[in-house]
């Protein structure tokens, strides 16, 4: 059974009498404290009743909506087998069951349930019916995995509608041909599509440079503990060491790397490669230099050929006479790892590069492959309906269904 993000707190009551009983987990699969199981349709609390005795002298019959009600599962007269539980009536279609957590409680009842006729149904499925707008059950989904809460919020924006609505807009916008509005509504959007991505992964940052320039006690300062082991000797880090925090609302896996030389064994070498892989795949890379200034100019020249943005650090500038600090590049920040001093500014420039502009409350941003995929095309067919009305051409009819299509997609199955 694939992972189950938690919606028990977040799902709308919108079960009738028309839909055939089943049974759902709506926390996630696995150990936990509490299991919630939904079961709806109808004849649901009539299954329930077959298995529920209430401690609190009701009888099965008097239950209610909109309260819970605290008992024991039980299956038939099997009382030493019986489970602990609390049933919450939230409709005459709908109600709850909050169990313990561990999937032999849940598993049991399910089954129980399913000898009397109610189906099981994947969170998935009846994620589906419950939200037919494929957007917002895209946002619910990632919203569990959410990084940090400043992620969780834009995901909520996107769950409450704000992605629908500027869709909606555009659509309206190439529904009267006004294809450079629609345009500029879709660029909007996609200038958000690299934070979109990151709401539930980390940006990568990498540390590199020439061995003993102190890239290791800088991952430890900006990480406010010693994850990376410290030593004067040059090579001491022989593998990638990367982890995790938040800068600013942001989540950040920050990567300590192998010193960049001509490798002195085996075990260096294949370190060199992995931090070259690393530096190749991260979102910022941050090239850390030491007092002298003098760096590794071969190290440096493979990375700045690199599609990737790049800060310069010069390192360990408590080593050097008070006022002597000169910069033999430009746009270069100084730290020294020892004393704190330029390290909230390092990182304050790193947020900087890597989220260049925070959406507001309420704005538009995509979030999924799926989505920007989508964009991207919208974009193309506009710009060949533009396109056609730059040269006074007839618009093309079958481009614009096509983008109207494609607009569709976003939001519908």
């Amino acid at each position: 059974m694939p992972t189950t993000p938690n919606f028990s707190t977040t799902l709308p009551s919108n079960r009738s009498a028309a839909t055939s009983p089943q049974v759902t987990l709506l926390t996630p699969a696995g150990r936990g404290a509490i299991a919630v199981l939904s079961v709806s349709g109808a004849g649901s609390k009539a299954a329930v009743q077959k298995f529920f005795v209430s401690r609190t002298g009701f009888q099965s019959d008097q239950l209610e909506p909109e309260r819970p009600y605290f008992g024991r599962w039980q299956c038939g007269d099997d009382f030493e087998t019986s489970e602990e539980l609390i049933i919450w009536i939230r409709t005459d279609f709908e109600l709850e069951i909050q169990c313990h957590g561990g999937a032999w409680a849940w598993r049991r009842i399910v089954k129980d349930l399913e000898q009397v006729g109610v189906k099981w149904v994947p969170w998935e499925t009846y994620l589906k019916s419950t939200y037919p707008n494929l957007i917002e059950r895209e946002a619910l989904i990632q919203l569990p995995f959410a990084r940090t809460a400043k992620c969780a919020a834009i995901l909520w924006d996107q769950r409450e509608g704000a992605l629908v609505n500027r869709i909606r807009a555009i659509r309206e916008s190439v529904q009267s041909s006004q294809f450079q509005q629609s345009r500029k509504q879709i660029d909007e959007l996609l200038k958000f599509a690299n934070l979109g991505l990151r709401l539930i992964q980390d940006w990568k940052v990498v540390l590199v440079g020439a061995p003993n320039v102190g890239k290791s006690s800088l991952i430890n300062a900006m990480l406010g503990f010693e994850r990376a082991i410290v030593f004067d000797l040059p090579g001491t880090t022989r593998d990638v060491i990367s982890d995790h925090t938040a800068i600013d609302g942001w989540p950040v896996s920050i990567t300590d790397t192998v010193g960049l030389r001509v490798a002195e064994s085996s075990i260096e070498r294949s370190g060199i490669e992995r931090t070259q892989f690393s530096a190749e795949s991260a979102d910022l890379l941050v090239f850390v230099f030491d007092d002298s200034g003098s760096g590794d100019f071969d190290s440096e020249f493979w990375v700045s050929k690199l599609n990737v943005p790049l800060l310069f650090v010069q390192n360990k500038i408590d080593l050097l006479p008070k006022h002597s600090v000169v910069s033999i590049r430009d746009n270069v920040h100084h730290t020294s790892a020892l004393t704190g001093q330029g390290i909230a500014e390092l990182m304050d420039q790193m947020v900087k590069r890597l989220v260049p502009e925070v959406p507001g409350a309420g704005s538009g941003v995509p979030f999924t492959e799926r989505q920007i995929n989508l964009l991207n095309l919208c974009a193309t067919l506009l710009d060949g309906l533009l396109e056609l009305a730059e040269s006074i051409r007839p618009t093309d009819p079958e481009k614009k269904i096509l983008l109207m299509t494609a607009l569709d997609s976003l939001v519908n199955d």
